[in-house]
């Protein structure tokens, strides 16, 4: 496994520099990020290490700064997919972006200041679906 790190330039013009994750995933978590790369990090500590898991962090034109530290959140954590957006339109364009990436058969939606609390996880895992899941189908690619 390794980091897959995308950039989206203007419209939407996809660049993947590392695709190795190959393994079925089963939930893709998406994550629209916009310069708080703290509290980013308290969300994906809290995500459970599944090797049926991949976390799309789309992030919607954070600083270079900030985007390095995401890139380095993300080489140590290989289910990080990292996105970065130009431009600062909004999480619902960050979020839109990381659907069309995301290879998940379900895909879940956390914001970067939220955190998952392992009771809840398991609730999903197990096919109890009390949080906003969706079965990635219903997205046109």
């Amino acid at each position: 496994m390794a980091l897959t790190l995308f950039v989206i330039h203007k419209k939407y013009q996809l660049k993947n520099y590392d695709f190795l994750l190959m393994e079925e995933i089963v939930y893709s978590i998406i994550i629209p990020h916009y310069n708080i790369p703290l509290l980013l990090e308290r969300l994906l500590v809290s995500i459970p290490k599944r090797h049926d898991v991949e976390v799309i962090v789309a992030d919607d034109g954070s600083p270079k700064k900030v985007c390095s530290e995401l890139e380095a959140m993300a080489s140590r954590r290989p289910e990080i997919r990292l996105l970065l957006l130009e431009g600062n339109l909004g999480a619902g364009y960050a979020r839109n972006a990381a659907i069309g990436v995301a290879r998940g058969r379900w895909v879940l939606f956390a914001d970067a200041d939220d955190f998952f609390v392992l009771t809840r996880w398991s609730s999903v895992a197990n096919g109890v679906v009390g949080l906003m899941v969706i079965p990635n189908q219903s997205f046109p690619k």
